[in-house]
């Protein structure tokens, strides 16, 4: 059973390996690329909102299709749906598809991969490793894509996006290699709205944690480099970034994950809280190259400190519950939460990049004075 274990998490591992080095050539660029096509940059906001909000629809369905068909085979499912996206995204401009719907298809991919690979990730991982073992899930796809998103800059401006698009479907072809070494595993999940409920009022400092994590985790990913596109004002200067930001992630990963398991998450949380607001409030008054290229660096480790001890946590309490898969399907609803208020907020108001700025101050501080787990986790 043991060497089971260890060869799921290995196949895994090397999917995240091939699939982020698919996703890392593309996926900061797409903002960039809507906004090339001349789509507003609120239309944009409103297609990352839609693609979140079909990806919260979606993510109950994939359960279920799960139950019946083995997260083996939804993450098989995902390969052409991955495929059609990207594709998709190369018509844009050619043929008259309306960007939404091309987000909603996004936002259905996305289902389909992530709630079974966290289903397989939490069967397979243990308590007193799980900050190492998540880790080394992170650094596999950060090493996997820290040249992508340069490479991806490089060959957006010389070659262009469809190029980059069609590279991006290779590689995602490529990773069903592993998951047909894998085991197909049926959940066995009750759902019932009643359970998540129960799991809201139980979990009231996680689930604002949650939304705070993802609030993070977008305006890094996402208005970040968008920012970076019109200050700088060249695709190659996103890549580096994007690369810079894999540099300092992947220097620190496994460290992060070891302090995790040890030292608890919780104090890493309250350190990676304060130190990343910092840095936002840096963000908001310094604007020039040099700063923007060094502070990347900073910023994907920082991004760890949080993430890393976070998502320990989120594994830890799936695996407590009786319905594993239920806790999974849970948190996608702070997550969705973020998500949106973020992208809601940002559509609606000016000044759009000190806004996303002064909320991820306001987010990374919720970890400095609240604890999201009640014990050591």
């Amino acid at each position: 059973m043991e060497v089971n274990i260890k060869k799921r998490l290995r196949n895994l591992y090397v999917n995240q390996l091939i699939r982020s080095f698919g996703f890392s050539l593309i996926a900061i660029f797409i903002p960039i690329y809507l906004l090339t096509l001349d789509y507003s940059l609120n239309s944009v906001l409103g297609y990352l909102l839609l693609y979140y909000t079909v990806l919260f629809v979606f993510t109950p369905i994939s359960l279920i299709l799960s139950k019946k068909m083995g997260y083996k085979i939804m993450m098989l499912i995902n390969i052409p749906v991955a495929i059609g996206y990207l594709l998709l995204l190369t018509l844009l401009g050619k043929v008259d598809i309306p960007i939404y719907v091309i987000a909603a298809i996004g936002g259905i991919e996305a289902a389909f991969y992530w709630m079974p690979l966290s289903g397989i990730f939490v069967r397979s991982s243990h308590k007193e490793k799980r900050g190492t073992q998540f880790s080394k899930h992170i650094a596999l796809g950060k090493i996997s894509g820290l040249l992508g998103p340069l490479m991806g800059g490089l060959i957006a401006a010389f070659l262009g996006f469809n190029i980059l698009l069609y590279l991006a479907s290779l590689f995602i072809l490529l990773s069903a290699i592993p998951i047909l070494k894998l085991d197909n595993i049926k959940p066995r999940s009750k759902l019932s709205l009643s359970g998540i409920y129960r799991l809201s009022k139980s979990n009231k400092n996680y689930f604002i944690g949650s939304i705070s994590n993802n609030i993070i985790s977008e305006v890094e990913g996402i208005i970040w480099p968008i920012f970076v596109f019109v200050i700088l004002g060249n695709l190659v200067s996103v890549g580096l970034i994007g690369t810079l930001v894999a540099v300092g992630t992947v220097a620190f990963t496994l460290f992060i994950g070891k302090i995790s398991d040890n030292k608890g998450a919780n104090h890493l949380l309250k350190i990676g809280g304060l130190l990343y607001a910092i840095l936002w409030i840096l963000r908001i008054y310094i604007d020039f190259p040099l700063f923007l290229y060094i502070i990347s660096i900073f910023a994907g480790f920082l991004f760890l400190v949080i993430e890393v001890p976070f998502q320990r946590i989120t594994y830890n309490k799936a695996a407590e519950e009786k319905d594993m898969d239920e806790f999974i399907l849970f948190k996608e609803l702070p997550a969705f939460l973020g998500r949106a208020l973020i992208f809601i907020i940002l559509i609606l108001l000016p000044s759009k990049f000190f806004v996303s700025f002064f909320i991820a101050i306001l987010a990374s501080l919720f970890f400095v004075f609240f604890r999201i787990s009640g014990k050591k986790s």
